[in-house]
């Protein structure tokens, strides 16, 4: 039997309230970001419930303790609602 190491809590660097709209123009580009307290944690992106993966068309960035979603010709099927 293994026992595995608990995840570490998840801590951001700075209190930030969360943006409940995230607005962009329909062609544009969008880019949600966060900033962590430590560069080695990883951050997931949902969108209605469901994990994001990368695409020709979404990237995720990692610098440093920063971390961004970026949706390249953002288009109506991208809005979304805000889950708490």
């Amino acid at each position: 039997m293994s026992l595995c190491p608990p995840e570490p809590n998840v801590v951001f660097a700075k209190e930030q309230l969360a943006q409940s709209v995230v607005q962009a123009e329909v062609g544009t580009r969008a880019t949600l970001s966060c900033e962590l307290a430590q560069a080695q944690m990883e951050v997931v992106w949902y969108k209605d419930g469901k994990t994001l993966s990368a695409s020709q068309r979404v990237r995720m960035e990692a610098t440093g303790r920063g971390r961004r979603l970026v949706v390249q010709q953002a288009g109506k099927a991208d809005a979304g609602g805000v889950q708490l």
